[in-house]
């Protein structure tokens, strides 16, 4: 789950896998206690302002001491997309760190629209072949991709940033979603549910 994992990388209590060793001091992308109190207070308040029909999720305040036993997958799909553009990014002071999350935010978007085209598939694949900056005008920010979030990750981790342990299994499935799309058509009306118990055998598994 690609929104637990970035839950897990801005929050204090869980994010200590992702410092790089002896430089922790310099890890960018976490947020404090205090400002997770003000993103539930966000995060109630607009709650009264969302058509419960149109969504899944519930836009429970995060909590980091519970949201990870609480939430549900409903639940961080819906605050990835919806609450983390709009609430979290704005609580981190660095553009570059905002830009960075926001690339991988607008990737999963486009990948789960109902309707995929030829023309959306070469938006998620290649937005950004620029060289790596993020002095980007509006302009540009329609250049969004899982290629700039690679970048946004790859610089830090060069600059001893950031551990390069945020390569998990979840960034590198990103990878692959273009190719799914094209084989399977749109995520949204594909499904595999039927092996979910396979999947639980091999998580417990030593392969």
């Amino acid at each position: 789950n690609i929104a637990k994992m970035v839950f897990d990388m801005i929050s204090p209590k869980h994010n200590k896998s992702y410092k790089y060793k002896k430089n922790e001091d310099q890890y960018p992308l976490e947020l404090s206690q205090k400002d997770f109190i003000a993103l539930a207070k966000c995060t109630t308040y607009s709650r009264h302002f969302i058509p419960a029909s149109s969504f899944k999720g519930s836009f429970l305040e995060v909590d980091i001491n519970n949201a990870r036993g609480l939430f549900r997958s409903a639940d961080w799909h819906d605050w990835l997309l919806y609450c983390f553009p709009t609430l979290v990014c704005s609580q981190f002071q660095e553009k570059y760190v905002r830009d960075g999350f926001l690339f991988l935010v607008r990737g999963i978007a486009l990948s789960l629209q109902f309707s995929v085209n030829q023309t959306t598939l070469k938006e998620i694949e290649q937005y950004v072949s620029l060289p790596y900056a993020f002095e980007l005008s509006l302009t540009f920010l329609i250049f969004w991709s899982f290629e700039a979030w690679f970048q946004f990750l790859d610089k830090l981790i060069s600059e001893k940033k950031i551990s390069n342990s945020v390569y998990k299994f979840n960034n590198h499935a990103l990878v692959h979603i273009p190719y799914m799309i094209k084989q399977t058509s749109s995520m949204r009306c594909t499904s595999v549910r039927s092996l979910e118990r396979e999947i639980g055998k091999q998580s417990f598994s030593r392969i």
